[in-house]
This record gives C-alpha cells, structure tokens and sequence, in this order.
C-alpha cells in the first residue's frame, strides 16, 4: 500500500473563519499582557504572604529557643553536685579560698549546716547497717 492510496477526508473539523479570525484573537491577548485575574490576584498575595511567613517563623524561632542563664547562680545551679565537688576536689582552690570570697547570709549557714548534719547521721546509720552485715562471709 503506497501513500497516495489512502483516500484523503478531513478528520478534524474546524469551525468555518477560524483561521481568519486567530490572528485578531492572538493579538487581542497580547495586547492585554496575557495575564489572567487569576495570576495577578495570586501574584501580589504570594508577594506579601511569603516574607510575611518567613517573619513568623524566624519571630517564633527566636522567641522559643531556651533561654541561657545569665547570672552565676543559674549556671552554677545547672552543674551537678556530683560534679562540682569532683572539680573543686581536683583543683588548686582550698575550703579558705572559697569561704574568703563569699559572704553567706544567716540562711545559707543554716542549710550548710543541715545539710553537712544530715549527710553525718546518714553516714553514721549506714556504719550501724554496714556492723550488723557480715561481709567476709558473703
């Protein structure tokens, strides 16, 4: 079958004056910019919804991040006990060093002091536990 024997019949149809009247109709668009409502209403409100997201969220980034402490109790307040007195025990720094440098109020004496007692009659009740275990025969 060569190419000339296919019979030729319109297989689109296409309304009468359609050529005729594209080239108007293309000019007509190009003439309004070729911008739709759509495109321009969407345009302007990306132009101020995406700096204004972008604000919202550095704003809240900044206003959510944990807050450092700034004074010395707050950050001393941080460090464990465990590791305070490991580090005070390795250091150069004596009990007199420490006690020239700080003026304790009657109330910090008081809790010192309760404290120091209780850790005493801990250690003490632990002695009594450790004298009724007999450990050599474990």
């Amino acid at each position: 079958m060569k190419l000339e024997d296919i019979p030729k019949k319109p297989i689109f149809d296409i309304p009468e004056g359609y050529f005729e009247r594209l080239p108007n109709r293309i000019q007509s668009r190009i003439a309004e910019g070729g911008r739709s409502e759509f495109s321009f209403v969407y345009r302007y409100r990306l132009q101020y919804v995406i700096p204004a997201a972008f604000f919202i969220a550095v704003l809240s980034i900044w206003l959510l991040r944990p807050q450092a402490p700034t004074d010395a109790e707050s950050i001393l307040a941080t460090v464990d006990t465990e590791q305070l007195v490991a580090y005070l025990n390795e250091s150069e720094i004596s009990t007199e060093d420490v006690l020239e440098e700080f003026e304790f109020s009657p109330d910090d004496v008081e809790d010192i002091e309760a404290e120091v007692y209780q850790l005493q009659l801990e250690d003490e009740f632990l002695d009594e536990l450790l004298e009724d275990v007999d450990v050599e025969n474990m």
